[in-house]
């Protein structure tokens, strides 16, 4: 745990990612050590009554607070900043200044389907199955999830997002839904994007049907759910690139390069107090 106090280099990052890739179990071990390691935090601020020295100042008047003088405002905006990240701190567990990246506890939930499919669940995220006869059909209402599909050629596997298709028979793939589009990242397999067949709500009927697309492993698709969308982005990421978008599935969140206010959306899922970048 030391290491991730200190920082982890890039090549104690990959070899850490492969770790939990590993087995599940290994994510469930790290979240428990981390826990105790942050109890035994605590202990650095304990001190014995009985050992402590006398303070000759303890009954003295306190000194009258000073009058601030008026701070100008780009000073404000920082001491703003400063304060909502300390409030943060707790969460951080890495932050590595070699690549600008910094990663924050959370926790997983994972569900298994009635056909032995796992889907893990980020933060808020929310699903609704819809399995028939003919397919296993699950549609993400919101969020971000993880799906790691049970092989059954005879029933496709198809996740419905905002009146678009991702199907496919058995594989492994991310799908994020954001309020202007949705991603999908496949790790392993084969996956096909199209438009549904019926859309589910009469915003999603407006829209243009996109063109099929099929998406391999390693390769990412973004798709705008505009009215005047184009076709799917499609990109090829380094493993890197991958590890850093599935790394909340192990208690992780990696921020490398972003904006500030992208970074203050992600950690307002977490609390009431909200951050807000002026």
């Amino acid at each position: 745990m030391w290491r991730f106090d200190r920082g982890l280099t890039p090549e104690e990052q990959d070899a850490f990612f492969d770790w939990l890739a590993q087995d599940p179990s290994h994510s469930a071990s790290f979240s428990t050590c981390r826990r105790h390691w942050k109890r035994l935090d605590n202990l650095a601020n304990w001190l014995p009554e009985h050992s402590e020295k006398p303070n000759p100042d303890l009954l003295a008047p306190r000194s009258k607070p000073k009058i601030l003088k008026r701070i100008p405002l780009i000073l404000a905006t920082a001491a703003v900043l400063v304060l909502s990240f300390q409030f943060w701190s707790t969460w951080f567990s890495n932050f590595n200044s070699e690549d600008g990246s910094a990663q924050v506890a959370e926790e997983e939930n994972r569900t298994t389907l009635q056909d032995g499919s796992v889907v893990k669940l980020k933060d808020d995220a929310e699903i609704t199955v819809l399995f028939t006869d003919k397919e296993r059909r699950v549609r993400l209402e919101k969020g971000e999830a993880f799906f790691m599909v049970a092989h059954d050629p005879s029933k496709p596997f198809v996740v419905e997002v905002k009146g678009n298709d991702v199907s496919a028979l058995g594989t492994a793939f991310n799908v994020r839904l954001d309020n202007e589009s949705f991603e999908v990242l496949v790790s392993e397999g084969v996956v096909e994007v199209s438009s549904s067949r019926e859309s589910y709500d009469e915003e999603v009927a407006k829209l243009d049907k996109i063109q099929a697309s099929r998406l391999e492993a390693n390769q990412r698709a973004v798709v705008s759910l505009l009215p005047d969308h184009e076709i799917p982005e499609i990109a090829t990421l380094t493993k890197g690139e991958i590890q850093r978008v599935l790394a909340w599935q192990h208690g992780l969140m990696t921020f490398h390069a972003q904006p500030l206010s992208e970074i203050a959306y992600e950690l307002n899922h977490f609390n009431e107090t909200q951050i807000f970048v002026l």
